[in-house]
């Protein structure tokens, strides 16, 4: 279920022969709070990072209050 499905879901939207109304679209878009949810939801947690990273959360933090760079998650497609 992508993002836009899930928001639309939750807010009792539906797709009508699988297409969505532009006033419904609309009314999502203009939907400041569902937009800070959608961020929230993306932001990357502290204690799956360090794991990711195979470091201690405690190193994560003084990366993170360092300043130091992170690296960039990157994904593959296989063709």
């Amino acid at each position: 279920m992508t993002e836009y499905e899930k928001a639309a879901s939750d807010q009792g939207i539906k797709a009508r022969f699988g297409r969505w109304a532009l006033e419904d679209i609309e009314r999502l878009a203009g939907n400041e709070d569902l937009g800070a949810d959608i961020l929230a939801a993306r932001m990357p947690r502290p204690e799956p990072t360090a794991q990711r990273l195979e470091i201690r959360r405690r190193h994560l933090d003084h990366r993170i209050e360092a300043g130091w760079p992170m690296p960039v998650p990157t994904s593959t497609t296989s063709g």
